[in-house]
């Protein structure tokens, strides 16, 4: 029978430097407790996982976690949209009474939304969004409202021209061409690809 000898230390990660003695054992100040048999150490309190397994019921080293977790969420963020304003209108307040086109500061985008005002004689200014439009698609900025018993509708078109410009369009209903007045192109930037 080997004879049996004590050890203590610090921490966990020091076992690991300590010779395999049969019949060493070995108290780290962290808790845990080792054995060793004839050229094994065999943890006694319990074996800790060094990988994630989704069978095993044994406890997982603290680092593990931290790594599986701090992993995954980068994957999370990853699947995330990247959002960025392309377009700003300079000049809100100027009709846009002709076809414009406006040029946009990147093309690094897949898919775009614009964000813009709604006015009509006597309303108050509301903004609306066209919702995310794929890379290469042309769009409509729209609105309906009950005036007189009767349904107005303003729209204003905008066009892809190519990725870095669109074509605004003056306003398709009455009230002058401040209804659907654009405001903002914001890009999105997710890795897809719909043309």
């Amino acid at each position: 029978m080997a004879k049996v000898t004590y050890k203590r230390v610090a921490t966990n990660d020091e076992v690991s430097g300590l010779p395999i003695l049969d019949g060493q054992l070995i108290y780290t100040g962290q808790g845990k407790a080792y054995m060793d048999y004839e050229t094994n150490r065999i943890p006694i309190n319990g074996t800790t996982d060094t990988e994630m397994n989704d069978s095993s019921t044994n406890p997982v080293e603290n680092r593990i976690i931290k790594g599986y977790v701090d992993a995954s969420i980068q994957n999370i963020q990853a699947t995330i949209p990247e959002a960025f304003i392309m377009w700003t209108n300079p000049d809100p307040e100027t009709a846009i009474s002709t076809a414009t086109e406006i040029y946009m500061n990147t093309d690094d985008y897949d898919m775009y939304e614009v964000v813009y005002s709604i006015s009509y004689t006597g309303s108050t200014t509301t903004l609306m969004s066209t919702g995310k439009i794929p890379k290469g698609h042309s769009t409509r900025l729209q609105f309906c409202y009950l005036q007189d018993s009767s349904v107005r509708i303003r729209d204003r078109q905008i066009d892809y021209v190519n990725d870095n410009t669109m074509s605004i369009g003056t306003n398709l209903g009455m009230d002058g061409d401040l209804a659907c007045m654009p405001l903002y192109i914001i890009g999105y930037r997710n890795n897809l690809n719909f043309q």
